[in-house]
């Protein structure tokens, strides 16, 4: 994954920890700080590497909004820009961008360092400090090839490695090395006087139960212009390139809509991405949608679950921070295509909860441990190691953790491989506007399924994940406070009995695949039995993975493997100091 990495301890440096990977390299030996950047060779004009005798500017990634803000502050090349807004708006000056970016300013004049990333954490920066000494990467593994040929000593962290055995991604900050800690979304480092701080500049808020002012047809109004101007930031970006747009599509409402507003908005052609098990809805509904689109439709099937052959690579792509099933099966789709051109990938991701909810129903309960976990197994010692954040409501603590720690990096980490990857549902003005409104329009899909109707009609052809979109003049029956209409009832306990008589009725069934599928299996048993051993210094946990990949679900065993595979790489005395 291209990133940045920078330290202010290089009396001791090995020629480049990143590797280029035909991509585009620059490092710096700058004041104390030594500095590197890995680029894809896309977007070259959004990033930047620049010094002078008062500023050091680095900045990775994509900047959306790079044009207006150019015209906003009279600048034309991108380090005179920074530079006045860092003069005029202070430290915090990058919360005017728009887009995945994460950076290094530093002030010379007053001896400022800031190291930063967007605000919903898509760009990556993991960091170990020790009082003013810092080591800061877009990936850990980075970190631990520095810490390695300084002889610099790291540990597991239990936090992280049950983050991993049970929710599948990690808690707020951790990762799975005691000392590398993540830098949350929407924060920041500074140092200044020997000190280092972190800051928080962003934040997402939402509305439970405060009215708005707003009619219901103003409200729908506003969703449909904002999230076309999300889309169009996107696709001018593209534009601006020359890049093609590409799109995943499955059987969910979310990316469908990202497909339904780019045709809208877009008359070229448009790349459909799609890979599931064969003869599910995650394959029959998106042909139908891109024949309908006039798009180009590149499928690709999960059958035997073939892609979790790829333990060692999914787990380099994202050191550990997810279990390797998630990058695995994207990975396995990308490895296949021609990416050369691909512009910015527009993503659904985390749609149904910007737009709709987390809640489940009106209990206005708190964000617990192990909310939004794929098992629970082990949850309890999770329970007790870990003092819980105080977030503002239920809704907050599982948007920083699903969804900004689990999808949204799950499938980031493996896009930047290639690309940028936005999901014009996670535009901040977009995400905001729907945040303002109460449960009472997002809690079960009632304003979606309204904008849907009234200006994306043709979208309701097709049941998302089996589930037909109501009419707003449907009969309804109201369930716990959540109105159904008939066919939605009737289509759920459908489903449901489906899903109980075909163990494959799923995208991604791994159960079903671990289960028929025995070179699969043996591969993952293999793996676990030759691997167990790293834990023999620590009975407890081999205990518990050993109970849990016994006893547990696929899902379970997979979570196991992930992180064997990553004390495999860097816990395994075998290898040798300067591997990574």
């Amino acid at each position: 994954m291209p990133g940045i990495f920078g330290t202010n301890i290089y009396n001791n440096m090995p020629e480049k920890i990143m590797e280029e990977e035909n991509r585009i390299y620059r490092n710096e030996n700058i004041n104390t700080w030594h500095l590197e950047m890995s680029s894809i060779k896309k977007f070259e004009n959004d990033k930047i590497m620049y010094k002078d005798e008062n500023y050091t500017v680095l900045v990775e990634g994509v900047i959306l909004n790079l044009s207006k803000l150019k015209e906003k502050f009279n600048k034309n090349e991108m380090q005179d820009l920074i530079i006045e807004m860092y003069k005029k708006n202070g430290e915090k000056f990058f919360s005017e961008f728009r887009g995945n970016f994460c950076g290094f300013f530093e002030d010379k004049i007053k001896n400022k360092t800031i190291i930063f990333t967007n605000q919903t954490g898509d760009k990556t920066i993991f960091f170990y400090n020790v009082k003013s000494e810092i080591i800061f990467a877009s990936e850990i593994k980075h970190i631990i090839k520095f810490m390695k040929y300084n002889d610099i000593k790291y540990n597991l962290d239990k936090k992280g490695v049950y983050c991993l055995l049970t929710y599948g991604y990690m808690y707020d900050n951790l990762t799975l090395i005691k000392e590398i800690k993540k830098l949350l979304p929407g924060h920041y480092i500074k140092i200044e006087n020997n000190k280092i701080e972190e800051i928080e500049y962003y934040k997402l808020k939402t509305n439970i139960d405060k009215d708005v002012t707003m009619s219901e047809d103003e409200i729908l109004e506003k969703i449909e212009k904002k999230f076309q101007e999300a889309m169009m930031l996107q696709v001018s970006k593209n534009e601006e390139y020359g890049y093609d747009n590409f799109a995943p599509l499955s059987a969910g409402l979310d990316s469908r809509m990202t497909n339904y507003m780019l045709r809208k908005i877009y008359k070229k052609d448009i790349y459909n991405i799609t890979y599931s098990q064969t003869g599910q809805l995650d394959q029959i509904v998106p042909s139908k949608i891109a024949s309908e689109l006039h798009n180009h439709w590149i499928f690709k099937n999960l059958d035997n679950g073939l892609a979790l052959y790829n333990i060692q690579k999914s787990t380099d792509i994202t050191d550990g921070i997810i279990y390797y099933a998630w990058p695995s099966q994207l990975y396995d789709y990308m490895k296949l295509i021609n990416t050369e051109n691909m512009g910015i990938v527009h993503t659904g991701v985390i749609g149904d909860v910007v737009l709709a909810t987390f809640y489940k129903s009106y209990d206005k309960k708190n964000y617990q441990i192990g909310d939004g976990a794929f098992s629970k197994t082990l949850i309890n010692k999770l329970s007790e190691m870990i003092t819980i954040k105080e977030y503002d409501n239920y809704e907050v603590g599982m948007l920083y953790n699903r969804a900004f720690n689990g999808a949204v990096l799950g499938y980031s980490t493996t896009f930047q491989n290639y690309t940028e990857a936005m999901s014009p549902f996670m535009n901040i003005e977009f995400m905001e506007f729907c945040f303002s409104l109460p449960l009472k329009y997002r809690f079960g899909h009632y304003i979606y399924y309204k904008w849907v109707e009234k200006y994306h009609k043709d979208a309701m052809k097709y049941a998302h994940n089996g589930v037909k979109i109501p009419k707003s003049n449907s009969v309804k029956v109201t369930i716990k406070r959540k109105k159904y209409t008939i066919n939605m009832i009737l289509n759920i306990i459908k489903n449901k009995l489906k899903l109980k008589t075909d163990p494959k009725s799923n995208m991604n069934p791994m159960q079903y695949w671990y289960e028929t599928n025995k070179d699969l299996r043996e591969k993952l048993d293999t793996y676990y039995q030759k691997n167990k051993k790293l834990l023999d210094n620590d009975n407890e946990l081999k205990n518990d993975i050993e109970k849990l990949y016994k006893e547990g679900s696929a899902i379970e065993k997979i979570e196991v493997i992930s992180l064997l595979s990553f004390l495999e790489k860097y816990f395994n005395k075998e290898n040798k100091k300067d591997e990574i």
